[in-house]
């Protein structure tokens, strides 16, 4: 047992209230299960009058933090729902040792910090309610609890330029002057996320990737022409997120793409993102149509000795 005092690094049972406040519980992963009660033998000893000498017992395995029943008299309650055996518990679940309101029984609060669980092998059979099962050879059939699960898909680059030999970053973007022009050959244009221009790549970001598409079609063109082509030019705005349908949220940013202290959130900026998509296909139809037609703001602050630091052309 132990006070409580910052945010813990390990699942912990604080106290709240009562004359016990602050009294708190941590948890060892793997190790027997703790008990809760007003006896000797009990890890957080609680003398009250609802809380029998073994009321509780909380274990933390690779199942999550489980607290369960000790067939006590008064009952245990987890966010005033009364539990018998094996109950996962969230951050911030409120659970009671005794009926809830009673000052005769002990509130606590679940403190479970977020756990990375990192694996070379696929993780994840399926998800359910409040867990995801785990799908591995040293987990199979495993639950992890979750509050809160959420789905994404990562990007990557092709292999094409690194399997063509060509000079990449770590991730396998091309290596380009700030015209966007291979740092190997003359001839060879990229943009978008497969690019990496003078090392230093733009965020991945529809908000880059149309204007550098422009931009590596107007390299083209002056290469034919004879010209010199223009260096790279981008200003950011900000960053959009999506919430579904109906929230979203926009951090708006300096022309670097550097944050500033201004963020938007709500109906308002879903119908804002709504609109930056609708408007992002609409100039792809337009410039088809239209060539030449495309808009973008430029700035950006790129460093000015990587635009003169240009692939001759021979």
């Amino acid at each position: 047992m132990s006070q409580s005092s910052g945010s813990p690094t390990a699942p912990t049972l604080v106290v709240t209230g009562g004359p016990f406040d602050g009294q708190a519980l941590t948890l060892a992963e793997g190790a027997a299960a703790q008990v809760l009660g007003s006896g000797p033998e009990a890890q957080l000893r609680l003398e009250l009058g609802n809380i029998d000498a073994v009321h509780a017992r909380v274990v933390w395995d690779k199942r999550g933090v489980l607290i369960s029943d000790a067939g006590s008299s008064t009952g245990t309650y987890v966010n005033g729902e009364k539990i018998g055996s094996d109950r996962a518990l969230q951050n911030g679940d409120r659970v009671f040792l005794g009926p809830p309101g009673s000052k005769q029984s002990a509130k606590l609060l679940a403190m479970v910090p977020a756990t990375v669980v990192a694996s070379e092998e696929p993780l994840v059979l399926a998800s359910e309610a409040d867990a995801v099962v785990l799908d591995s050879s040293l987990s199979a059939g495993a639950m992890l609890p979750s509050a809160l699960t959420v789905w994404t898909a990562g990007f990557g680059v092709p292999e094409l330029a690194a399997r063509s030999g060509l000079s990449t970053d770590p991730l396998g973007r091309l290596l380009t002057d700030e015209t966007l022009t291979s740092v190997d050959d003359p001839r060879i244009v990229a943009a978008g996320d497969a690019s990496a221009p003078s090392g230093q790549p733009l965020r991945m970001s529809c908000q880059a990737a149309g204007p550098l598409g422009v931009q590596a079609a107007n390299t083209v063109l002056s290469r034919i022409a004879g010209t010199k082509p223009a260096p790279l030019s981008q200003a950011f705005v900000g960053q959009c997120i999506s919430l579904g349908r109906s929230y979203g949220t926009l951090q708006l940013s300096r022309t670097d793409d550097t944050p500033v202290n201004a963020v938007l959130g709500g109906r308002v900026t879903a119908s804002i993102k709504e609109a930056i998509c609708k408007a992002t296909v609409w100039s792809i139809r337009r410039e088809a149509a239209k060539p030449g037609s495309y808009f973008w703001l430029k700035g950006g602050k790129r460093p000015e000795e990587l635009a003169s630091d240009a692939v001759a052309v021979p």
